[in-house]
């Protein structure tokens, strides 16, 4: 029920960010921002914007020379804008971040799977009022946080901390996010000479595929004797995708020893293929993924390994 919840906030999100295969991504105006929580029956909402209501006088916010506070939350510091993202009431949280440099990846988890680390620098998380310096090559993120209630909230941030058109969506300070995308163990489309992917079901691993089709290698660790591991291929599902990619793995004597499958459901992933392998040693395997000149629309898609 959360990863439909989320599919559903994501698309929102993504009439935020045109996230293509060109992996430029440019803000919304205000008729498209994020949902704060409408459906939180007044609840923690933006976890803070809610308690600012509609801010005061500049010389009444905190910091004073923010200016008036604004519906977005309480004026802080110049540009600072205060809101508590993350909260011990808050149960699960997913991450995507692109940029033309580096392509797309996710990142979700409940609570219990992420790390003590990780739970502290989540508390460190502040807002921002977004500048309009525009940089469209920049990493962008959309950041998306349930709460134990189920009510909801959605965020951006931009690694300047800027908006290339007029945004009221809520943003996270990209300053504060940063040392937890640090410890966020999933690949990015496009860094091909990374080291070997460990299985780990929190990542939707990026993959990217420019026009006239290509084939992608990523690096596999199968760490355990006899565990069953399982990969898919996300946001592929299209009919002009589906039919024009294939996937297989291989041992480190060059065999085949799994090839991906169409999947029945594509389900709120969009899945595509799928493989199951197990082995009777440790070894690493290499994942070859291959898109025809037919494969269409060229996007950024995802692969998960657990």
């Amino acid at each position: 029920m959360i990863a439909s919840a989320l599919a559903k906030m994501r698309q929102v999100l993504r009439n935020c960010f045109l996230v293509g295969m060109t992996g430029i991504a440019l803000a919304c105006d205000s008729t498209d921002a994020p949902s704060t929580g409408e459906n939180t029956g007044g609840s923690s909402a933006g976890h803070g914007a809610a308690d600012a209501g509609s801010g005061g006088d500049g010389d009444q916010a905190m910091g004073g020379g923010a200016g008036q506070g604004g519906d977005g939350g309480l004026a802080g510091a110049a540009g600072e804008v205060v809101l508590q993202p993350w909260s011990d009431d808050s149960s699960h949280l997913d991450v995507r971040c692109n940029s033309f440099f580096d392509g797309t990846m996710e990142f979700r988890a409940d609570r219990a799977e992420l790390s003590a680390e990780q739970l502290g620098l989540l508390t460190g998380l502040r807002g921002v009022a977004l500048s309009d310096r525009c940089l469209q090559d920049e990493l962008n993120c959309e950041v998306s946080i349930v709460d134990s209630d189920r009510s909801s909230a959605s965020y951006i941030a931009s690694e300047e901390d800027g908006s290339c058109a007029p945004s009221s969506a809520l943003a996270i300070a990209f300053l504060s996010l940063k040392p937890f995308l640090d410890t966020v163990p999933c690949r990015y489309g496009k860094h091909d000479d990374a080291p070997p992917i460990g299985a780990d079901a929190r990542c939707l691993q990026g993959l990217f595929t420019p026009f006239g089709g290509t084939t992608i290698e990523q690096v596999l660790e199968l760490t355990e004797p006899g565990r069953s591991y399982h990969v898919e291929l996300d946001e592929c599902s299209g009919a002009q995708q589906v039919t024009e990619l294939s996937v297989q793995l291989f041992d480190d004597a060059n065999k085949v020893i799994a090839t991906g499958t169409p999947v029945a459901t594509p389900g709120p992933d969009g899945a595509c293929l799928a493989l199951d392998v197990s082995v009777d040693t440790a070894t690493n395997a290499r994942l070859v993924v291959t898109t025809t000149p037919s494969f269409s629309p060229v996007s950024d898609f995802f692969f998960q390994f657990y």
